[in-house]
């Protein structure tokens, strides 16, 4: 509950040191967007647990492995699904909250660049849930944080080269790496 606010934050601040009051209005109406679409994989991954845990308690890893498959395949269903429809109203969405032209134009810029990182978080949601269920909770805390230490790490260092743009390639580039490591972890603790 907590990590979505530090997020939300960080891009503030650095969206304000190299963008301006634009860039964070900006940001306000994508993460707006973007918060309906957290959400939902979140409740894939949450939904999903306790058939994890029902399963790893039985000893029966053919059905968690079926479940788990099932899963992954309904969190990434939900992120293109959630993609595609936020891609196609992109330049639709800042009207919706009252942006100004100018800010609209911008959300329907960027909101591509968030939208990078959805098929990657659907994955670490999945894999998130199952560590907490299956005893390894060290494990699923691990990857909460990570994305933000990610996201900060990208902060630090890109946008002093690459400015404006690279603070939201920030966010997408912290969540796909953390997709890629829940993934990796995943498979190793199998």
């Amino acid at each position: 509950t907590l990590c979505p606010n530090i997020s939300l934050l960080l891009m503030n601040l650095f969206l304000m040191k190299y963008g301006g009051d634009q860039a964070v209005a900006c940001y306000a109406v994508v993460s707006y967007a973007s918060c309906i679409v957290y959400l939902m994989l979140q409740g894939v991954g949450d939904g999903c647990q306790p058939l994890f845990s029902d399963y790893y308690g039985k000893g029966d890893l053919k059905s968690l492995e079926k479940v788990q498959t099932i899963a992954f395949a309904a969190a990434e269903a939900v992120g293109v699904l959630c993609f595609g429809l936020l891609f196609l109203t992109r330049n639709h969405i800042g009207s919706l909250f009252g942006a100004s032209p100018k800010v609209c134009a911008a959300v329907a810029d960027r909101m591509p660049v968030i939208l990078a990182g959805f098929l990657f978080l659907a994955a670490a949601r999945v894999v998130t849930s199952g560590f907490y269920a299956t005893g390894q909770s060290g494990r699923s805390v691990v990857l909460v944080y990570a994305e933000e230490v990610f996201l900060l790490a990208l902060l630090l260092i890109l946008p002093g080269y690459f400015g404006e743009t690279a603070v939201w390639w920030s966010m997408s580039g912290a969540q796909m790496l953390v997709g890629v490591w829940a993934v990796v972890m995943g498979v190793r603790s199998r």
